[in-house]
């Protein structure tokens, strides 16, 4: 026997870019801005249950500013600043489920439960500085410039962090049939909770 459930499934998404140019003589400023965000119904895949539905959201956002100096006729500094931020996919479930485990009965093909990695998400943010400068004396253009950048990317990236509890059949599952849990620990001192419970084989005494 197969259980069969079905969940809708959209997108909804937001984008948009904010130009701005200045020419103040010999120099031209430059501000952009990219806006991008996506919302996503996040299921369980084996079994999507619409009480389960947990959000992926991803989110982009750049903001650069350029200042271009013509010196003189041969040289010309241009100077960059710029901020980036990326957020996910960011795997939410919802707050009720939040401690929910996720259970899966092998013989229903059942998982029942939010999607099984949430909740995990990921960020970078990148700051950036950039000058340089160019000088043309006739046929040739030398460049040369300095760039500076760094990285800011916290992560939560656990999978499985609620717990996932697997039974081998349905009758295990209503009776609490447990002959072994076992907790597998990964590197360090983070605990992987991934517990797996088996029915009993009963041996007969000779």
């Amino acid at each position: 026997m197969i259980f069969q459930s079905l969940a809708p499934a959209f997108s909804n998404q937001h984008d948009f870019t904010v130009n701005g140019d200045a020419n103040l003589g010999k120099q031209q400023l430059r501000v952009r801005f990219l806006y991008d965000r996506l919302r996503i119904p996040d299921f369980n895949l084996t079994q999507p249950q619409p009480q389960f539905a947990g959000t992926q959201a991803s989110d982009s956002r750049k903001a650069i500013i350029t200042d271009t100096w013509t010196i003189n006729s041969r040289l010309i500094n241009e100077f960059r600043a710029s901020y980036s931020r990326l957020i996910g996919p960011v795997l939410a479930v919802p707050t009720a489920f939040k401690n929910f485990p996720n259970i899966a009965i092998d013989e229903l093909n059942s998982n029942t439960g939010p999607e099984e990695n949430a909740p995990q998400g990921y960020g970078q943010n990148v700051y950036q500085l950039v000058d340089s400068l160019t000088y043309i004396r006739g046929r040739h253009t030398l460049k040369g410039g300095v760039e500076g950048r760094k990285y800011i990317a916290p992560t939560n990236v656990l999978q499985r962090s609620r717990g996932e509890w697997d039974y081998t059949s349905l009758n295990g599952f209503i009776n609490d049939f447990v002959l072994r849990a076992s907790m597998a620990l990964c590197a360090g001192p983070v605990p992987v909770l991934w517990r797996t419970i088996t029915t009993p084989s009963i041996v007969p005494a000779g």
